[in-house]
């Protein structure tokens, strides 16, 4: 659809008014934006293409050739984003690995796809997010346009039921566990080690824990990682929201090997050094002395007010106000999209931010990411590069009893699985002539 209508958005990007075309693991997403005039003109050209769905034979070979070498291509692409892309393949219910992808495309022939594309499109759930230059007149007037071609298909007599769209949910790691997942690369001469620990389902006051926490590791993390133990180019630590549940991650790429990384890490959460400057009066000269603490005591005996300070630096970030409209349309879209439709979000988590306290946070710290906590649950993704000698003596490193996760139906068919977040506002669910 895109490819048929790219020299008629051509001129309409010349007028600032854009289609973004993208595909969901449930369906396709269409978002126009920019000048509203003529906006409803680009929206009937799409419905047309859509409904009346044709495509060139030629053209078709063409894109399908692009597609599986785009999946080919992943495999080259750099370690830690591979290590971000099978983290999700291990937690997502249903995911498809690349691979299956690329084998399914051996099914895919012009035939199947244009027979699918009229079966896809006989039976339709649609929601639309009007934001901008528009009243609610007009935007019923828009939504009705899609309306009218819903009334031609299946949906009217069968619509999609709501238990046909339930979200994606992630599965549960219990406490205590301590999983690796280890997946060779040859491409790159790069390493990558993530450390992912899980925290539980998303409530506004687990949210802000986590957050606060990410805020107050993030420079240390990057200042012990990269720059005084220099493991690589790309560190980063911060806070993984994703299928209804949240945690916090630790990710290096580096040349040196995934087990030494992730001891590093490990080092890092129990032995952080801490800086303290004082005089040596003999010498008459500053003197930097290092005190190795874990990073709870570190947090145990941060003063107040820099506890305080990091709070506000939070809170500053999520009170920010979007400098675009478009900033202010994905902000109420994405509420929509994971069917929380809480609008108030950041005003609600810093409300509860300004009330969290030192002991609270350490609780928190202690919990989920303590090096000795009983409540620890911990996934291991090491992406090893074969382009220099993988059998370098890690055997110091390799003693951390984990369970290695060999065969990702055994291990997912193993876990339950998370509920879905409660929506905040009390909507019907979709599906079944369910309206907003």
């Amino acid at each position: 659809v895109k490819d048929q209508l790219n020299e008629y958005i051509y001129d309409a990007e010349l007028a600032d008014l854009k289609l973004q075309v993208a595909t969901k693991s449930n369906g396709i997403e269409f978002t126009i934006r920019g000048y509203n005039d003529k906006q409803m003109t680009l929206l009937k050209k799409l419905l047309y293409h859509l409904f009346e769905f044709q495509a060139d034979e030629k053209r078709f070979n063409i894109l399908k050739e692009e597609y599986a070498r785009s999946l080919k291509n992943f495999y080259a692409e750099q370690p830690y984003q591979h290590s971000i892309y099978y983290l999700a393949l291990l937690l997502t219910e249903n995911a498809w690995a690349n691979n299956e992808l690329l084998e399914a495309m051996e099914l895919v022939t012009f035939d199947r796809v244009i027979s699918y594309a009229k079966q896809f499109l006989s039976r339709l759930h649609t929601e639309c997010f009007i934001y901008g230059n528009v009243n609610k007149k007009q935007a019923h007037e828009i939504a009705a346009v899609m309306n009218e071609q819903l009334e031609l298909t299946n949906a009217k007599i069968l619509p999609l039921l709501a238990r046909q769209m339930l979200a994606k949910r992630e599965y549960k790691l219990c406490p205590g566990d301590n999983y690796l997942f280890e997946k060779e690369n040859e491409f790159h001469k790069s390493s990558c080690t993530q450390v992912y620990f899980q925290c539980g389902p998303q409530t506004d006051h687990s949210n802000i824990m986590v957050n606060l926490m990410a805020q107050i590791l993030t420079e240390p993390c990057y200042d012990c990682l990269r720059t005084k133990e220099q493991l690589g180019y790309i560190v980063f630590s911060g806070m993984r929201k994703v299928n209804g549940v949240n945690g916090f991650r630790i990710i290096v790429q580096s040349s040196k090997h995934p087990s030494f990384v992730e001891d590093r890490i490990e080092n890092f959460l129990k032995n952080y050094l801490v800086m303290r400057k004082f005089i040596a009066v003999s010498l008459l000269a500053n003197t930097i002395n290092f005190r190795s603490i874990s990073f709870k005591q570190t947090i145990e005996e941060m003063p107040p007010e820099e506890f305080e300070r990091h709070k506000e630096a939070l809170a500053v970030k999520k009170l920010e106000k979007p400098k675009t409209v478009y900033n202010q349309f994905n902000q109420f879209y994405n509420e929509i999209a994971l069917a929380q439709y809480h609008f108030d979000r950041s005003e609600a988590e810093v409300a509860l931010l300004r009330k969290i306290t030192k002991p609270e946070l350490i609780e928190c710290y202690k919990s989920f990411i303590g090096c000795n906590s009983p409540e620890r649950r911990v996934l291991v993704v090491h992406i090893l590069s074969t382009q220099y000698d993988a059998a370098e003596n890690c055997d110091e490193w390799l003693d951390r009893h984990h369970q290695k996760i060999t065969d990702f139906v055994a291990f997912k068919s193993s876990k339950e699985l998370y509920p879905l977040a409660s929506p905040y506002l009390n909507i019907q669910a979709k599906g079944a002539r369910s309206k907003l």
